[in-house]
């Protein structure tokens, strides 16, 4: 943290991180036992569990023995009632190939296509800032992460003197965009491109208890595979209980 002033909630913080993975072997394809990677990207607003919510984005299965490279840079800043936060987010997937893997003496066998090296990435900014005079978003300057939001004034409408509050109101907007796609020869591209602009709204009641309200408006690009301009509108609630 380049600087931290908890009086005013005046900080800066920075991160990045990065890792290296073996990918997992194909266990239900045609390419049983080859290591295989798949870039799949769902929607923001998502009513279901995952395996409920259709992906935007599916590259489908490709194949690299040299495994996956991730890593993420990110910072969030505060002053007083407003926050910021921006994250960049990448991956890497060395000699890659669609419908299998070469032979051992390096011929490829039928249906097998080098696609190269893929990078897939992504990026996020978001601005929030609260609307009830004295409350703030604050951080954890142990384990870098936001803290719980502790309301000024917890919600109440009891008619006694200094029973009634609004708790705290937040608005936000956030951008996203994710590129994930690539070119096979002789086929039409994998993949595709996304953008996201949120529109938020949040009511914390008191420190445990949350009511977020979100409009998304999503549009998509994804090569000759779908429509080249497709783009939709979403809603979402969600109250949330922390013990």
């Amino acid at each position: 943290m380049p600087f931290y002033d908890e009086e005013s909630n005046h900080w800066l913080n920075l991160g990045s991180t990065g890792s290296i993975r073996a990918n997992p072997r194909d266990l239900l394809g045609d390419n049983k036992g080859l290591p295989v990677a798949a870039s799949n990207v769902a929607p923001l607003v998502r009513a279901g569990s995952s395996f409920q919510v259709p992906n935007l984005i599916n590259t489908r299965a490709f194949f690299t023995r040299d495994g996956t490279e991730l890593y993420t840079l990110c910072l969030n800043y505060a002053n007083g009632p407003f926050s910021l936060g921006a994250q960049y987010d990448g991956q890497f997937f060395d000699n890659a190939y669609v419908g299998g893997l070469p032979n051992p003496n390096g011929s490829l066998p039928a249906n097998v296509k080098p696609v190269g090296n893929l990078y897939f990435d992504g990026y996020s900014i978001e601005m929030l800032c609260f609307l009830t005079k004295g409350d703030y978003r604050g951080i954890n300057k142990m384990d870098p992460m936001y803290s719980q939001v502790i309301p000024v004034k917890n919600f109440s409408f009891g008619h006694g003197k200094g029973e009634q509050g609004s708790g705290a109101w937040e608005i936000g907007t956030k951008f996203d965009f994710v590129k994930s796609q690539f070119n096979v020869p002789d086929e039409q591209p994998r993949g595709g491109y996304l953008s996201s602009i949120t529109l938020g709204l949040n009511w914390y009641l008191n420190p445990s208890a949350l009511i977020m309200t979100n409009y998304v408006y999503t549009t998509g690009f994804f090569g000759q595979n779908g429509p080249d301009n497709a783009a939709f509108h979403s809603f979402g609630s969600r109250f949330q209980f922390t013990f």
